[in-house]
């Protein structure tokens, strides 16, 4: 477990003290209830920064994709002839 750090915050009294009932009502010290609450926003924010959302177009567009991708065009077919004569290989 990794050690604990501090983490300096300044709120209103009323935040505070809203905050503070919070954790009162969950039966958690403040500090922990505060960390707590921490940790569930920044799971939330990270984990839909990190979704990405598909209209149904789109979604059906990249499953057949995947279904039936399209050929090499001529960009990527030149680039793999390149690489193979200069890795010898044709």
């Amino acid at each position: 477990m990794a050690s604990p750090t501090s983490l300096g915050l300044s709120v209103p009294q009323g935040l505070r003290d809203k905050v503070e009932y919070a954790a009162n009502l969950e039966g958690k010290s403040l500090a922990l209830f505060v960390a707590d609450a921490l940790e569930s926003a920044a799971d939330r924010i990270i984990e839909h920064g990190q979704t990405i959302t598909l209209s149904d177009r789109d979604r059906d567009r990249f499953l057949e994709l995947l279904d039936n991708p399209p050929g090499p065009n001529g960009a990527l077919v030149a680039a793999a002839r390149r690489y193979g004569e200069a890795q010898g290989l044709g």
